[in-house]
């Protein structure tokens, strides 16, 4: 979560700079955003990358690497302790997001729509 924290200030920041306003002017967030017509954030071109990636190798046939890579489960026990957060945490909390399910992804085109990379014609 805080790898998300910092993409967010970083963006501001960009954000901040480019329009040539200062921290100490105190302005919110919002209106930094509004003043350069941004209407998304980082995270969310993050999430539907993500979301991208995740539909092309599900759709890969079997035998090719990224396949085989992403359905892995390795042998060995894991560390003592709450396990970390995976790749495929963050793809599936965008789903639950975005309410989509792990086999909406084999129908490309609905999928393209449920991550936002197509409007409905």
């Amino acid at each position: 979560m805080s790898n998300k924290k910092k993409l967010l200030a970083t963006e501001m920041d960009f954000l901040r700079r480019s329009c040539g306003r200062s921290r100490l002017e105190r302005i919110r967030n919002v209106e930094i955003r509004r003043q350069m017509h941004v209407e998304r954030n980082i995270i969310d071109d993050v999430d539907r990358k993500q979301l991208t990636w995740f539909g092309h190798t599900k759709r890969m046939g079997d035998t090719r690497w990224p396949r085989k890579i992403f359905e892995r489960i390795p042998p060995e026990r894991r560390k003592r302790g709450r396990p970390r957060r995976s790749w495929r945490d963050d793809v599936e909390e965008a789903m639950e997001a975005r309410n989509l399910e792990g086999d909406m992804c084999l129908d490309r085109r609905n999928w393209k729509l449920g991550t936002e990379r197509r409007r409905e014609p």
